[in-house]
Formats: C-alpha cells, sequence, structure tokens
C-alpha cells in the first residue's frame, strides 16, 4: 500500500544519524503528493455529500475562490468559462420601491459635508435635497440606465443642495 511506503520511508529517515537534506525533500514531495491525493477524495467525497464550496475553504482555512480552483474537476473549470456573465448592460438597474426612505441618509450627507450642523439653513437644504432624490426617483426611469441608482440619486442631491445654497447653478463660476 502506498502511504504505508510513505510511512515507512519517514521512519527510516528518522531512525539515521545524518540526513541528507536530498532525501529529506524527498520524503517531504512524497508526504505533499500523498497529502494532496487525500485532500482531493475527501474534497470530492464533501461535494458529492453536498458540502459547498464555501464551507469546504472555511475548513481548510482558504478562500471559495482558492479552493473551488485548487479542487474543482476540470469538466468544472471547463463548463465556468463557457458561460461568460452578462454585461454590465443587461442587468437591470431600477430605484428602490421606497428610495425616498432608504436614501434620505446621503441627503442629510450631503447637507452635512457642504455646511455646518447649526448652519440656519439647514431645514431648507434638507427639503431641496429630499426634492433632488424626488426627482432623481422620477428622472431614472427615463436613462439608460448605465448609472447604479445610488450614484445617479447622489449626483442629483447634491445639484440640488447647491444649487439652493448658492442660490446659483452649481455649473456657474
Amino acid at each position: 500500500m502506498a502511504s504505508e511506503k510513505i510511512w515507512n520511508t519517514w521512519d527510516e529517515l528518522l531512525g539515521k544519524e545524518d540526513l541528507e537534506p536530498m532525501e529529506v525533500l524527498k520524503a517531504a514531495a512524497m508526504y505533499e503528493r500523498y497529502f494532496q491525493e487525500v485532500e482531493h477524495h475527501a474534497v470530492d467525497v464533501a461535494r458529492a455529500e453536498g458540502h459547498s464550496w464555501q464551507e469546504i475553504a472555511d475548513v481548510v482555512g482558504v478562500s471559495k475562490q482558492t479552493a473551488w480552483a485548487k479542487w474543482s474537476s476540470p469538466e468544472q473549470k471547463r463548463r465556468q468559462k463557457r458561460e461568460p456573465s452578462a454585461p454590465f448592460e443587461e442587468f437591470p438597474v431600477k430605484a428602490p420601491d421606497d428610495a425616498a426612505e432608504v436614501f434620505d441618509s446621503m441627503v442629510v450627507q450631503v447637507v452635512d459635508s457642504l455646511t455646518s450642523p447649526d448652519d440656519p439653513r439647514r431645514e431648507e437644504l434638507l427639503r431641496a435635497g429630499r426634492q433632488g432624490l424626488a426627482d432623481a426617483i422620477g428622472s431614472h426611469g427615463s436613462t439608460t440606465r448605465a448609472v447604479p441608482f445610488a450614484v445617479f440619486a447622489s449626483w442629483w442631491v447634491r445639484q440640488a443642495v447647491i444649487r439652493q445654497l448658492y442660490g446659483a447653478s452649481p455649473d456657474t463660476p
């Protein structure tokens, strides 16, 4: 049996007074190949039992991607290469159902970044920012939707607050 040969080789090495580095390397390489086979077999069994790549990765202390790259079958890797992901434009990007509530903290952050907390115009700027958010929600449906909604809304909110703060277009010098 292969495993007996490996263990016997190690016992012989330990019994020697003068260890030759090349013999130690040869034995270490045999152990490494043996344990790689044991690992691969254990992964195959774990996958057959329904364990996920993440569970396997957690047990051995590597990332899920590393585990998959190391132990997945060549067929799994070929299948992965044949199934390219969809281009970004094909993903539907829509505003959340309750965007006004979800993104209200964005309005507060924008106002806080442009003024001090005790600015007397704070409430007026918050109203302008919330109106900018509402405008963004309404306008987002007519865009090409290449920009995620959070980025789109952030720009609209910032522009609305700046217009209210300075009383002019933010592009005006």
